[in-house]
């Protein structure tokens, strides 16, 4: 299996071999699925077959990555969970966090103006802030808060234990999980002992923060643990392992949200500090709209379709995501193929938004291709957020929390001279780090308060 930015290779298969191709690693099935039309048949209208996750012992079982819902096989657990997000985090919902976003988008445009602090940390900032305002109640105090560090360290231990497909030496041979950690080869048990009390301690700790402060005056509302608690009405608020279900439903979001949300917006950065025309052009608009050094707020969305159009395009041209997982909990047929039990169904949603016929000219970096077009618009939507039982259910919260930071940083900020480490110019064709989030390598950019 490819080790480096795999979405291109397996695009690359796909062009060869077909929009469906199967391989065979140490005995585990895997079907790379290239197409929208083969997503769609096989992980929509078959989903009930193809929304579990893959078993992994390292990561899933001795981690304890398999409680939350990103990697939680399919299950009453999980059902729960996702009941819980899908109904917190709905459109509805999510227009009672509205200031937040909109208060800390601000927050964060005036600290990129500042030359002393670095903007992938400001981003971080933002992103983490805005998550643990709506989830727990929690107000971040600046980017060294405890509780932002943890994200930070938890999302090391996703990035590490997910490395090269998280395949351990233990999910080969499962029964070593089992022999003493003293005994050579053993080091993945001490090390999974420390990940794992590295993520227990932040989903324990938040919500218990959470149930002890949501009476206190300084506690943000509405946040989704107190509207959970709350809820007379759900079951789970009523069961037996409610405190555990909640606690990572909410950990899931801190989780699932945090690092793609940000690698999003260093995207935006990136692109914006690229293509100064397609800056300009938006600006223009916001200022056309709300008028020169005022803030944009989401209300004025369905006014900026060219600002939208550049939200859609970040995550379109190089989003965070580039890859879904899910497995078949039983054999199928398809076409030709029979489908084992147990395939990990590889979702290479880089090619299907990188489609020519959809999106011509797909590598290049145009907004304007979602303007009237309502065959992107819908393709888009039909794939950017997952498929099947497996589709985000923070995709209102990201769209909105990544939509009005995009349009306050264009109405208060000019990004130009993207440049490397080593302040060589970043070329149009950039290059993005591997991973479970994929983020555009380091650089950096002169970052101005617009005139």
């Amino acid at each position: 299996m490819p080790r480096e930015r795999e979405w291109l290779t397996y695009a690359k298969w796909s062009e060869k071999y077909g929009d469906l191709v199967y391989l065979s690693l140490l005995g585990q099935h895997f079907m790379i699925v290239d197409t929208y039309e083969v997503a769609h048949d096989l992980l929509n209208k078959r989903s009930a077959i193809y929304s579990t996750r893959p078993h992994l012992t390292m990561a899933g079982e001795l981690v304890g990555l398999n409680l939350g819902l990103l990697s939680a096989p399919l299950s009453s657990r999980f059902n729960e969970i996702r009941k819980l997000l899908h109904k917190g985090y709905s459109q509805a919902s999510i227009r009672d966090f509205w200031p937040v976003f909109e208060h800390d988008s601000q927050v964060m445009s005036m600290q990129l103006l500042s030359k002393d602090l670095d903007f992938a940390d400001t981003i971080r900032q933002y992103v983490g802030t805005v998550i643990y305002k709506t989830t727990y109640g929690y107000s971040p105090q600046g980017r060294d808060d405890p509780k932002l560090r943890w994200v930070q360290k938890s999302m090391h231990v996703l990035s590490e234990v997910t490395r090269a497909g998280g395949i351990w030496l233990v999910d080969v041979i499962p029964f070593l999980r089992y022999l003493p950690q003293w005994l050579p080869l053993m080091g993945f048990k001490r090390q999974a002992t420390a990940w794992r009390g590295i993520i227990m301690e932040g989903v324990v700790d938040d919500y218990k923060w959470a149930t002890d402060h949501q009476n206190a005056p300084s506690t943000i509302k509405p946040n989704f643990i107190s509207s959970v608690l709350s809820d007379g009405s759900s079951s789970v608020a009523l069961s037996s392992y409610a405190t555990d279900v909640i606690s990572w439903a909410a950990a899931s979001m801190v989780g699932g949200g945090s690092e793609a949300t940000a690698g999003n917006l260093l995207s935006f950065i990136l692109a914006m500090a690229l293509f100064p025309d397609v800056q300009n052009r938006a600006r223009e608009e916001i200022q056309g709209v709300v008028g020169k050094g005022i803030m944009p707020t989401l209300s004025d969305r369905k006014n900026l379709p060219f600002v939208d159009c550049i939200f859609r395009e970040v995550l379109r041209w190089n989003g965070s995501g580039p890859l879904g997982f899910h497995m078949s909990r039983q054999s199928d047929r398809y076409r030709d193929y029979v489908i084992p039990k147990g395939t990990i169904m590889v979702t290479n949603m880089w090619s299907m938004l990188h489609n020519p016929v959809v999106f011509p000219e797909p590598l290049a970096f145009k907004p304007e291709r979602f303007l009237n077009d309502e065959a992107a618009c819908e393709r888009f939507g039909s794939v950017i957020w997952g498929f099947g039982r497996r589709v985000c259910p923070g995709s209102h919260f990201a769209e909105a929390s990544l939509f009005i930071a995009i349009a306050t940083m264009l109405a208060t900020c000019v990004f130009s001279d993207p440049v490397d480490p080593n302040g060589v110019p970043v070329p149009v064709d950039v290059e993005y780090e591997s991973g479970i989030v994929s983020l555009p390598k380091l650089f950096t950019c002169k970052i101005t308060p617009v005139a």
